[in-house]
């Protein structure tokens, strides 16, 4: 495998109570990866823009500041060379527990995230960091890596120190770094937050926030708005009717058909003179065999019955209990907690997937490129900054 160098600096503080003044809201660690065959090139693309926006000076953030202007105008030429992001965000608003209060613990959580997220994925890297930066954090990263990565015959990994000016790659993992805090932190973000972020992005090949967003996939009933509920159930209900009587009227009605119609007079039938409570999947399958004289398999009753009544615009409440038509606004949420439960962790680990192809080939290949995967894709790209 061609090699790889990846060149580190962090952002941020180490401390929990971000209401000091003076502590990030986030811990930000950036690696510039690169080829080794580009690396003597790019070196001197970095140089010339190095000279133009810093004259005899070392590039770095602290330097530009809040001057979001020139932040901007150094950003557009640094975007045009052949490097590419990752890096890893740490929320310290959202990090539980007492241990995270002491910087040896939160020191060696995070080297366990880098590691993990760094040196698995590229397995024959050579990683720079700066010598004089925080110097506490990098000193514990290297520390860590000799305790718990000791090299194998199979990888060809290497971690050491250079002085950052230097080293204009870790001058250019500063500056990204630095950009990344006011993107992120709470402290420092501000309108020009999301121009900053777009910049950078075509070289984002991985952001690993943490800890890691489990999106709560229901929604509380509780204290649902039920003012309209009552237009709800008229509505579903006249839908039922009205989908009911087009498969009566039809002259070519097949058994899939038939059992369509048994199902909504079902429903209908338990919505109106009943409580309402689920019909289950088995009832429902049951009568269609009673009325036709024919059994339905469970694949065909969710794909050619309860799948065609939805394509048809016909709102179904479902779950573990089986079927009804929503009579309130609480029948729906109840069936979408019961689909987002589902659908919410397979995009999950479609986006790991996604993730981890687009990491190790640098952006070079995404898995969901192709025409079958467009909506996929669609939904993966909608980020927000936060």
């Amino acid at each position: 495998m061609e090699k790889q160098y990846a060149f580190l600096d962090e952002y941020g503080t180490n401390e929990l109570d971000i209401t000091k003044e003076g502590v990030s809201s986030h811990f930000i660690i950036t690696a510039i990866i690169v080829n080794g065959k580009d690396k003597e090139k790019i070196i001197n693309d970095i140089e010339a823009i190095r000279k133009l926006h810093f004259q005899k000076s070392e590039m770095k953030s602290s330097k530009i500041g809040k001057n979001h202007s020139r932040r901007k105008r150094i950003l557009r030429d640094i975007v045009k060379i052949n490097f590419h992001i990752f890096a890893v965000i740490i929320d310290k608003s959202k990090l539980m527990g007492k241990g995270f209060k002491f910087k040896p613990s939160f020191y060696k959580f995070v080297n366990g995230l880098i590691n993990r997220e760094l040196f698995n994925n590229f397995p024959d890297i050579n990683v720079i960091a700066d010598e004089h930066g925080s110097g506490e954090f990098m000193d514990s990263f290297e520390k860590y890596l000799r305790y718990n990565h000791m090299p194998s015959l199979f990888t060809d990994q290497f971690f050491g120190f250079e002085k950052s000016n230097d080293n204009k790659l870790i001058q250019i993992a500063d500056l990204i770094s630095g950009t990344l805090g006011h993107c992120f932190d709470t402290k420092k973000k501000s309108i020009e937050s999301e121009e900053l972020f777009s910049l950078i992005k075509p070289k984002i090949i991985l952001i690993r926030n943490w800890p890691k967003d489990f999106t709560k996939y229901k929604t509380d009933l509780k204290g649902v708005n039920t003012k309209h509920d009552e237009i709800i159930e008229k509505s579903i209900k006249n839908d039922a009717k009205r989908i009911l009587s087009d498969i009566q009227n039809n002259k070519n009605r097949d058994f899939f058909s038939k059992a369509q119609e048994i199902v909504i007079e079902d429903l209908l039938f338990n919505i109106e003179h009943t409580d309402n409570e689920f019909i289950l999947t088995k009832g429902l399958r049951d009568n269609i065999a009673r009325r036709v004289n024919e059994t339905i398999g469970m694949e065909n009753f969710r794909t050619k019955v309860i799948a065609k009544l939805r394509d048809e615009g016909l709102i179904l409440a479902s779950g573990r209990k089986g079927y009804k038509l929503p009579k309130k606004l609480d029948d729906i949420f109840e069936y979408l907690n019961h689909d987002n439960g589902l659908i919410g962790p397979m995009l999950h680990r479609v986006k790991l997937s996604r993730e981890k192809v687009l990491l190790v080939t640098k952006g070079q290949l995404d898995i969901l490129e192709n025409e079958e995967y467009l909506i996929l894709k669609e939904i993966m790209n909608l980020e927000i900054i936060t």
